[in-house]
């Protein structure tokens, strides 16, 4: 995190934010002090969701890396397996505070996330505070899709961990039936699922932009999906009467005359053109999608494919 100045700052941004859309958007919030007490109560339980998880992260690791030390100087006795399942233990009752503390923080990235993007959809881009808004966005964004990479490390490790013990257990009571030493239970903590979804921008000059396996907040649609990853860089004019966004451009590439954004979706027969808004399609685990520029023929259909 950046500390008490980044928070301040965005707490700030959003204050403002909040005040300037308020007069096109009133029905869009609450009443401008609870908004603005909410929204600090939101950064500080952020900020200390964040502290706690960095803390058990460390915590976490250390309890790998004396686990790992423990199985380099296995031997396959029993002593040593009672070493050995004392490590594993301690390290997965780690494992699952870190996980308690990943689903606080996360929860703590939605809500404020959230208060964001509302906020930031329902202006136009040409209005001054989007600029503003946008770079909070990005910037709460990008330290979001850490801590999620650095908890995705923290299961790759987690599942590893657990398969080599198995692996290990199963060896020494097969070597030990005649033993006495009691079976050991095998913790397995369980963890938020790692939600993720698939997104191209094809500029139909060659030039494609990918971003695959992209964490998502559930109960994003689409627009809001692409606003975040692009941070803001996306021209659109908001009509509240129809809850929608007319998309005209996408990192500075605007619509003309011939040519045109479309929207995509993926499935098993291939890319297909939506037949609804971004602003009506939900953000669903595994899912892809595309932004294709180019022309349309007489009946309208794109000229181009991802």
């Amino acid at each position: 995190m950046s500390g008490v100045k980044y928070w301040n700052k965005l707490s700030a941004i959003l204050v403002v934010l909040l005040i300037l859309t308020s007069l096109g958007a009133a029905y869009y919030y609450y009443e401008y002090s609870t908004i603005s007490n909410e929204n600090a109560s939101l950064i500080s339980e952020l900020s200390t969701a964040t502290s706690a998880y960095n803390s058990e992260t460390g915590r976490y690791n250390q309890l790998v890396s004396a686990y790992n030390g423990v199985v380099e100087r296995y031997n396959g006795s029993v002593s040593s397996f009672v070493q050995l399942s004392s490590a594993y233990n301690q390290s997965m009752e780690a494992f699952s505070s870190l996980t308690t503390t990943y689903e606080n923080l996360a929860k703590g990235y939605n809500s404020t996330l959230a208060y964001l993007v509302q906020a930031v959809s329902v202006l136009n881009t040409t209005e001054p505070a989007y600029t503003s808004a946008t770079l909070a966005l990005q910037s709460l964004w990008n330290q979001y899709q850490q801590a999620n990479l650095q908890f995705r490390t923290s299961v790759a490790e987690y599942q590893n961990l657990t398969h080599q013990y198995q692996l290990l257990a199963s060896t020494f009571y097969k070597q030990n039936l005649n033993s006495s030493y009691p079976l050991v239970q095998i913790k397995q903590p369980t963890y938020p699922p790692l939600l993720s979804f698939n997104m191209l921008v094809d500029f139909g000059n060659g030039t494609k932009i990918w971003y695959n396996g992209t964490s998502f907040q559930p109960g994003w649609n689409l627009y809001q999906a692409t606003l975040v990853l692009t941070g803001g860089r996306m021209d659109s004019t908001w009509y509240p009467q129809y809850g929608e966004h007319y998309i005209y451009g996408i990192f500075g590439v605007e619509n003309t005359q011939s040519d045109f954004w479309f929207l995509w979706s993926y499935s098993s027969s291939g890319w297909n053109t939506t037949q609804v808004g971004a602003d009506d399609i939900q953000v669903t685990n595994g899912t892809s999608y595309a932004w294709t520029f180019c022309g349309m023929n007489t009946q309208y259909q794109p000229t181009c494919t991802p």
